[in-house]
């Protein structure tokens, strides 16, 4: 009979218990600051490796690079989340953020949230979140031919690399060096990320996850738990009191923080809803 001592550490609860329980608040903050300037450092070399890939029309591996490279670029906006709640008020919403730090569909659904135009209120925020991390998507007119589809994840990094049996198609399916060529074409998605990178690289450049701007945007945001609930207004009036800190004390103009990655949609609420604390 094997005892609990023998099962291996599981990431997410490690990483809880480096950034959360052995660190003073300012340590955290530090150690987040560094994090963040990790995160932006491997989603540069991760996308200036999907370029080369797509110039020699390797489109599958490609995918496969460009998805793990949004991953990362999710990993920056989870850990913005964390600094804006209480350290020791919300133990078990940071151990759920922890969870979605290695979660391929919450970092999916991250980015997709990120990168939409059009949200302009938490409970829209609540129900775009809710579409995109939706496991399985059944086919509702069983006399269209469409067949049940997974996650979007599953075409992203699973189709470009593996070899699979598809139940719908009763075929092997092999990944060619063409899968996944359609998102390299019109409207592409490694354009969108690397707008997204060069977002997080402004916001480095600008020093605002510096650990003494994350300081003040922690305290100014940490005792306002936001919900699907919360008015636009309210958001947008925290905010602005992080901004008028941080330029008060760095000396960084308002607008380089208004146009920041630290100004996203908070989606901690609805990783706390969906994730349950594993020991």
């Amino acid at each position: 009979m094997s005892s609990r001592h023998d099962q291996p550490p599981k990431p997410p609860n490690q990483l809880f218990q480096n950034l959360f329980v052995r660190r003073k608040e300012q340590e955290t903050i530090d150690a987040i600051s560094a994090g963040l300037a990790a995160i932006v450092t491997n989603a540069q070399r991760l996308l200036e490796d999907v370029r080369l890939l797509v110039e020699s029309e390797r489109y599958s591996s490609a995918t496969f690079f460009l998805t793990t490279a949004n991953e990362e670029i999710a990993k920056f906006y989870i850990l913005i989340d964390c600094c804006r709640l209480d350290f020791s008020k919300y133990p078990c919403v940071l151990n759920r953020l922890c969870q979605a730090f290695y979660n391929h569909i919450a970092k999916h659904a991250y980015v997709e949230i990120v990168r939409h135009p059009n949200l302009r209120s938490m409970d829209r925020v609540k129900e775009t979140w809710e579409i995109e991390v939706k496991k399985w998507w059944p086919a509702r007119d069983p006399e269209s031919g469409e067949p049940d589809m997974p996650h979007d994840t599953y075409f992203n990094r699973e189709m470009p690399l593996y070899v699979d049996f598809i139940d719908y198609d009763q075929k092997w399916f092999t990944p060619g060096v063409a899968t996944g060529k359609y998102l390299f074409e019109e409207t592409s998605r490694l354009s969108e990320s690397t707008e997204n990178l060069r977002k997080l690289r402004d916001t480095s450049e600008a020093g605002l996850y510096k650990p003494e701007c994350l300081s003040e945007f922690h305290d100014s945001l940490k005792d306002f738990y936001i919900t699907e609930d919360t008015k636009t207004n309210d958001i947008i009036r925290l905010y602005q009191d992080a901004g008028k800190r941080i330029e008060a004390k760095l000396g960084i103009p308002m607008d380089m923080f208004e146009q920041s990655a630290l100004c996203a949609w908070p989606l901690y609420r609805f990783v706390a809803q969906r994730f349950r604390t594993r020991r």
